[in-house]
C-alpha cells in the first residue's frame, strides 16, 4: 500500500510517496516546487491572483503523480499562509478541484507535531529529549519531545519569507536591516533552536557558496555565529532542491532558496544567538 503527503507550505508544496513496508514508510518519490505563497499575501492578508495561479499550476502537476491513489491514502495540509488567508476559501475551492483531495488548513500545534515527528524518523533512535526547530516560509515551529512524542510544541508567526519581504524587501543585505531582523525574530520566537530543517538550510549554504564570489556579509561583520551555531548552521540538514546560484549581482534578492535565505538566515542566527547566551 502506498501513502502520500501534500504539504502546501508558505515557500514551497512538497509531494512525498511512500510505500508502507511493515512498520516502515519506503520513500517512493519526492517532488518540490518553489511557490513563494507567503508573497502572495497583501495588505489585506488576500493571496493574490497571481500567487493563486502559480499554485494551482503546481497542483495540477501533484494531481498528474497522485492520480489513482484513494482519498483515505492521501493527507493535502496546507499551513501559515493559509491561516493567514481571508480569501481562503475560495482558494481552498479551486485547489482541492485542481489537487483532486481534500486539503486541511491545520493548526500551528499540530504542524509543529507533524514536523517533529517527521524528523524523528530521518534520526537515529535515542531516549534524549531532543529539540527541533523548522523555519518555514511565514512561521518557525518550535517543539521538543522524546521518542516520536511532541511533549511542547509552538509554532510563531516568523519565517524566511515574510522576514525576507519585510526587512529586505529591496533585495539588499546590510547591518541595519539584518539587526532589525534578528531583534524581530527573536521577539516573536523567545525559544532557542538546535536544528533546522527544510528549505533554510540550504538556501543559507546556497547563500555562503554565492558569496563566496561576490563577497560574504560575514566576513564584512554583518553576521556574526555565535560559537556553538556556526557549527549547527554548517551541520544543517536539508531536503529541498533549487537551482544552486542565479545571482549576478552582490545582495540581489531572487525568488529562490537563496531568496528567502536572508530571511532565514536572521531567524535562524536570532535562535542560535539564544540558544548560545543561555547554554
Amino acid at each position: 500500500m502506498n501513502l502520500a503527503a501534500v504539504d502546501l507550505g508558505s515557500n514551497s508544496f512538497r509531494l512525498e510517496i511512500g510505500r508502507v513496508d511493515g512498520s516502515h514508510i519506503e520513500r517512493e518519490g519526492y517532488w518540490k516546487e518553489t511557490v513563494r505563497l507567503a508573497a502572495g499575501l497583501d495588505e489585506s492578508h488576500k493571496l493574490s491572483k497571481k500567487s493563486i495561479d502559480t499554485a494551482l499550476e503546481t497542483l495540477a502537476r501533484m494531481n498528474e503523480r497522485l492520480r489513482g491513489m484513494p482519498p483515505q491514502q492521501v493527507r493535502a495540509v496546507g499551513t501559515q499562509t493559509l491561516r493567514l488567508a481571508r480569501n481562503v476559501n475560495d482558494f481552498l475551492i479551486e485547489a482541492q478541484d485542481t489537487l483532486g483531495y481534500p486539503i486541511e488548513v491545520i493548526s500551528g500545534r499540530e504542524e509543529a507535531r507533524l514536523v517533529f515527528e517527521g524528523c524523528m524518523h530521518t534520526l537515529p533512535p535515542s531516549n534524549l529529549r531532543r529539540l527541533v526547530v523548522d523555519i518555514g516560509g511565514a512561521s518557525t515551529e518550535v517543539i521538543a519531545g522524546r521518542g516520536f512524542t511532541a511533549q511542547n510544541a509552538e509554532s510563531f508567526k516568523v519565517g524566511c519569507v515574510n522576514t525576507s519581504l519585510r526587512f529586505f524587501k529591496d533585495g539588499r543585505i546590510d547591518r541595519a536591516s539584518l539587526k532589525k531582523a534578528q531583534v524581530a525574530a527573536a521577539r516573536s520566537s523567545r525559544k532557542r533552536s538546535i536544528r533546522s530543517r527544510a528549505g533554510t538550510g540550504r538556501g543559507i549554504r546556497i547563500e555562503r557558496h554565492r558569496r563566496r564570489r561576490v563577497g560574504n556579509p560575514a566576513r564584512r561583520g554583518l553576521v556574526r555565529w555565535p560559537r556553538h551555531g556556526r557549527r549547527a548552521a554548517q551541520a544543517a540538514p536539508c531536503t529541498a532542491r533549487g537551482r544552486r546560484d542565479q545571482a549576478h549581482q552582490a545582495g540581489r534578492h531572487e525568488a529562490g532558496p537563496a531568496g528567502s535565505a536572508r530571511g532565514g538566515v536572521a531567524v535562524l542566527s536570532a535562535s542560535l544567538k539564544r540558544s548560545a547566551s543561555t547554554r
